[in-house]
């Protein structure tokens, strides 16, 4: 009975080594995935850090070729591995339209419609244009419009079939007032609305139709962006770049798609192999040597996707519309969860009693769910687009309800504390010798059994998370216009540097090797934060 206890025991052991080894590349020196080797935002090794960083900020040691960001590229963060960074980009670029329409849609976000009574019409450009308009805002103008709107618009009940004046036109009414004199002229829409959806062969046959119908160079630009000569178009990118010196060692591009605010996926290193969320509700499995595609599978958020894969054990699992698993090396699916639904959270990874359980937050909930079947185990109040930070069977959540601490089974969450007050929609905690650690409003200590506060500081900023080496903490501030580091001492807040960095806001920092690896608003940046060798 004995052996057969230690053999039970080394089994477990096995297994959750084997699940461990497997969420990084090759050393623990490196940062294969989002949130680092084990997805707390903590380098397990470091080589010691400088204590204080120079007035100008740690050295520059190289930067990438430029890169674009936000709405035109996404807010993804880099990983790096095998002496290689690697970053996903939704790279926008700008594609010229030789043919021109301006749609009958376009017409009507200028502020025209179609079937406006002139009388009222007229109205409506009196009361914009006038005297008693110019000049209001807020509250006054508000209570202008609804004088207006009750005036000409809140007749008596209307005959039986005809449309209430109010309830048809009151926001269009609204939306021309709000606008004043920055509303385009209602002769010049007019005119417009005699050419809506005529296709002109080019931009000069456009131009020289506008003229003939008399629209004033004023009105002009507000036309021409409704119908635009240039459009846009998407490639979701993957780039390898060395990590000693920033040149790029491979590109793979694929067809993509816009959004505001593009995709963020950060890529996910494990074995030879790249694993990346895109913008085109598709999951790739690169080469890491370089770019070959293993394969592809198709999510189910039928879009965006900026959910960090997570690989353990056989398989992938990542938040694509449904929590999905696939099998890491053939990409087929093995299963999916349908009551985890998210596209932008990260699974993490939670060890008890020698099983491996997934947790995933959501905009509402957080779940626990069983990596092998799917099966949904439990669910508990969570939110925003943070993921769980584990220390043992303790997890805490920054999510826009507060900042939430729970004692975790494989049955239920348990409440330990909250603090409501403390709240993020996008920036995950650090979690180590029993403190907590959270930046964003705030740069702030609590106790992790207790939720008491150690210390607290005001810090501009939200959705950047923060990572830790050598004992101290980085991150991005003020919405990134600065990165500062700070001792993880729950004694008091010790600032230890703070520089300008331009980091790409809703990123998060990477470490690996004493180096920094901030992905900037134009590219990707590495800096020297060794201390020098003694």
């Amino acid at each position: 009975m004995i052996e057969m206890k230690i053999r039970m025991a080394a089994a477990f052991i096995v297994v959750a080594w084997m699940w461990s080894c497997s969420l990084a590349v090759a050393a623990e020196t490196d940062w294969p995935q989002w949130r680092g080797p084990n997805r707390d935002g903590i380098a397990p090794e470091s080589p010691k850090l400088l204590e204080v960083w120079p007035a100008e900020g740690p050295k520059l040691l190289w930067k990438s070729t430029p890169m674009p960001s936000g709405q035109d590229g996404g807010l993804g963060s880099v990983a790096v591995a095998g002496g290689k960074v690697f970053v996903y980009v939704n790279w926008k670029t700008e594609i010229p339209i030789e043919k021109r329409v301006l749609s009958s849609q376009a017409l009507n976000n200028l502020g025209w419609t179609a079937d406006l009574p002139e009388e009222l019409a007229q109205k409506i450009e009196e009361a914009r244009l006038s005297e008693k308009r110019t000049g209001l805002k807020g509250e006054e103008l508000a209570k202008y419009i609804k004088e207006f709107v009750a005036a000409n618009l809140e007749t008596p009940a209307p005959a039986a079939g005809q449309p209430n004046l109010a309830q048809k036109y009151g926001g269009y009414v609204n939306a021309r007032l709000n606008k004043g004199a920055d509303a385009l002229a209602w002769d010049v829409l007019a005119k417009l609305s005699g050419i809506r959806d005529m296709e002109f062969p080019n931009s000069a046959d456009f131009e020289k139709l506008m003229t003939e119908i008399g629209i004033p160079e004023a009105a002009r630009k507000q036309v021409q962006c409704a119908a635009p000569a240039k459009g846009s178009n998407y490639q979701d990118t993957v780039l390898c770049l060395d990590a000693a010196t920033g040149k790029e060692v491979w590109k793979r591009e694929f067809p993509g798609r816009g959004y505001d605010w593009g995709c963020s996926a950060t890529p996910t290193l494990a074995g030879d192999k790249c694993y990346i969320t895109a913008s085109n509700a598709r999951l790739y499995c690169l080469s890491a040597k370089d770019g070959t595609v293993a394969w592809v599978a198709a999510t189910k958020n039928g879009g965006r996707d900026s959910s960090s894969v997570l690989v353990a054990g056989n398989a992938a699992y990542v938040c694509g519309g449904e929590l999905l698993a696939f099998n890491k090396e053939t990409g087929r699916q093995l299963w999916s969860q349908p009551k985890v639904r998210a596209t932008e959270n990260s699974v993490v990874l939670w060890a008890n009693g020698g099983k491996n359980y997934l947790l995933c937050n959501t905009q509402d909930k957080v779940n626990c769910v069983d990596p092998d079947t799917g099966a949904m185990l439990w669910q508990a109040d969570g939110g925003g687009c943070t993921s769980a930070a584990i220390l043992g069977d303790n997890m805490v959540l920054y999510s826009e309800r507060g900042l939430l601490a729970y004692t975790l089974t494989p049955q239920a969450a348990q409440p330990l504390w909250s603090k409501k007050e403390w709240h993020d929609r996008g920036a995950s905690a650090i979690v180590y010798k029993d403190c907590v650690y959270v930046v964003g409003g705030r740069i702030a200590c609590a106790d992790l059994k207790t939720g008491a506060v150690k210390w607290e500081k005001p810090a501009g900023g939200e959705i950047t998370s923060p990572i830790m080496a050598d004992g101290k903490i980085i991150s991005g501030v003020d919405s990134c216009s600065a990165t500062v580091i700070f001792r993880a001492s729950p004694d008091k807040y010790e600032e230890l540097g703070r520089a300008k960095l331009s980091q790409l806001t809703c990123s998060s920092p990477a470490i690996a090797g004493g180096k920094l690896y901030l992905r900037l608003v134009d590219g990707v940046a590495c800096y020297d934060l060794g201390a020098p060798e003694k």
